[in-house]
């Protein structure tokens, strides 16, 4: 650090060090003063999108379907999160891992390694090229960022629950469809929101048929080979459908 030796060095000279010597500081005040800024700007917009979703439930946890594949609803989301769900579905379209990348939220991936290994998956299962769609979109409201279970009831449906991510008040699902080539696949992630940018929270891929057939189907001939006495051809259907609901072991 540099220090005065001279008496008579001069008020002006002494206050143009002092603000030489404090560029660095008022730098890292200003680089906070940003972040607390875009902070704050991002919590008005999630709190401003979460009174419009849940106007008679904005202090109760809750759960609202606002888009399914028999219903198309997704009119009243923002235009930052519409176009968000874009680069999303183009994203796994175009199985373009570095249009991918910068969609996941910084804190759970800094690499294109795990996005390249779940594509490989992706492409040996399904087999490209992708149709990419959206099944089903919920928006949760945890209130507080509570991360404990909230229970969504969709009509005519039993009710699903969500383990909602820590520290955020709103947040997305999405369960994206992919049909490919030879089999049918499904994305289930959520969607925050951090600094008004959305992100990717979370992310699951699911191999949803095999050879065509759901989980649903093969233990309908699973059962039917039981009531047959056909033991060994039941257990194959059934170990067939139980990987398809658990999600382990991809079936080629």
């Amino acid at each position: 650090m540099l220090t005065f030796k001279t008496k008579n060095f001069s008020l002006l000279s002494k206050l143009f060090y002092f603000m030489i010597a404090s560029f660095p500081i008022l730098e890292v005040i200003a680089q906070d003063d940003s972040k607390l800024v875009q902070k704050v700007a991002s919590e008005a917009m999630t709190e401003k999108l979460r009174s419009t979703l849940f106007k008679q439930s904005l202090q109760n946890r809750s759960c609202l379907t606002i888009h399914n594949s028999l219903q198309n609803g997704a009119d009243i989301i923002d235009k930052d999160l519409k176009d968000f769900l874009t680069k999303l579905s183009n994203g796994f379209e175009s199985r373009n891992t570095s249009e991918l990348l910068p969609l996941f939220h910084p804190k759970i991936l800094d690499s294109l390694i795990p996005i390249k290994e779940l594509l490989s998956a992706m492409r040996i299962t399904l087999g490209p090229p992708f149709e990419v769609s959206t099944y089903r979109l919920w928006a949760i409201n945890t209130v507080d960022g509570d991360p404990s279970p909230v229970t969504c009831q969709e009509q005519g449906k039993a009710s699903l629950k969500f383990w909602p991510q820590f520290g955020y008040n709103l947040e997305f699902a999405i369960w994206l469809q992919i049909l490919g080539q030879k089999e049918l696949g499904r994305i289930f992630a959520t969607l925050v929101n951090k600094e008004g940018h959305w992100y990717i929270g979370a992310l699951h891929y699911h191999q949803w048929t095999h050879a065509g057939k759901d989980f649903e189907h093969w233990v309908y001939e699973g059962q039917k080979d039981l009531r047959d006495d056909s033991l060994h051809s039941a257990f194959i259907k059934f170990d067939i459908a139980s990987k398809l609901v658990y999600g382990k072991n991809s079936l080629n």
